[in-house]
């Protein structure tokens, strides 16, 4: 095979080296199979920024809320700010923009996730990060004192923000899952959960120095964007996932890909992951006529209640759900 080949020819091994000692050996394959850590640095990074600004927006909404309904000394201001009558109504609606935008998001990938890649769903995360918070900015900047536009681009900026955050928790996991060591990928995905309750804190914290600013809320949604552009240049320099690109054919792409997280020869990570693509492609095509799998079958039946109960149960015993 054409796969075989490109891993035969970049590996350095001869056929001798089954010959040698067994502590050598055991060496030599450990150097073998080295963690780039720059490229695990960068990996991490582009992922778990979105997570974290995702907990930082949480975190700092809290204190957007106080701050437009006590603005200090904005009361001596000449100028007619549109915020400083919201009502219980217009508080629910920016407070929940964030929540109908993850829905939006997440339905949207339901059709794109298996087309655009792993890497896109994050690049398109902070996008719609950077576009949310301009938005955020503009509603209380250039339309401060119009009562209504002001009032709608601080919805929509929300909503757009959210639909990041269904992006990222989607595209972001899965990023980590597909390029992680195996060794190492359980703890790098479940380190997602702890960035974003740093990032919460975070968020408590500058919004806690700025809630003496009177326009510090739009200080706030502006950090968003700013810290969103880092993560959308990192997703021009990291590769794509290497599982997507094997279930999508494109081999010569997945083994670079795959070089970006190893130091020295990794055909045995590579040759597994490529028989473990290859068998599910194989249980998929059995079937004459393959059909996309749906939440409603049998097989699905006890995985939908365990989510769902767990999900009841949090809400029920008062316990923040975030993610």
């Amino acid at each position: 095979m054409v796969i075989l080949s490109v891993i035969e020819s970049t590996s350095g091994e001869n056929d001798s080296d089954s010959n040698m000692t067994s502590p050598r050996a055991t060496r030599i394959e450990k150097m073998a199979t080295e963690i780039n850590i720059y490229g695990m640095l960068c990996i991490t990074t582009v992922a778990m920024v979105g997570g974290f600004l995702y907990g930082f927006d949480i975190g700092a909404t809290s204190f957007v809320i106080v701050m437009l309904l006590n603005p200090p000394e904005i009361e001596h201001s000449r100028v007619a700010y549109w915020w400083l009558n919201l009502s219980s109504t217009r508080q629910g609606l920016v407070v929940s923009g964030l929540s109908l935008g993850a829905l939006i998001g997440s339905i949207v990938l339901i059709y794109l996730s298996k087309h655009i890649g792993r890497r896109m769903e994050l690049r398109l995360c902070a996008m719609f990060y950077m576009v949310g918070a301009i938005l955020n900015v503009t509603s209380g900047t250039v339309l401060k004192e119009c009562s209504v536009g002001g009032f709608l681009c601080l919805c929509l900026g929300r909503v757009f923000y959210g639909i990041g955050v269904g992006f990222v928790m989607h595209g972001a996991p899965a990023y980590l899952a597909e390029m992680s060591p195996h060794r190492i990928r359980g703890a790098v995905v479940s380190a997602k959960e702890t960035v974003i309750v740093g990032g919460i804190v975070a968020g408590y914290m500058v919004g806690n120095n700025m809630s003496t600013d009177p326009l510090g809320w739009i200080k706030l949604y502006g950090l968003c964007g700013l810290m969103a552009l880092p993560m959308f240049a990192l997703t021009y320099y990291v590769p794509r996932s290497t599982r997507w690109l094997l279930m999508h054919g494109l081999h010569q792409e997945a083994y670079e890909s795959m070089k970006f997280m190893y130091i020295g020869n990794f055909k045995n990570e590579y040759e597994a992951l490529v028989n473990g693509v290859c068998a599910g492609k194989k249980s998929t095509s059995t079937t004459t006529e393959y059909r996309e799998p749906s939440l409603f079958e049998l097989r699905y039946r006890k995985a939908i209640f365990a989510s769902m109960g767990l999900i009841f149960f949090q809400q029920f015993s008062g316990q923040p759900r975030y993610v």
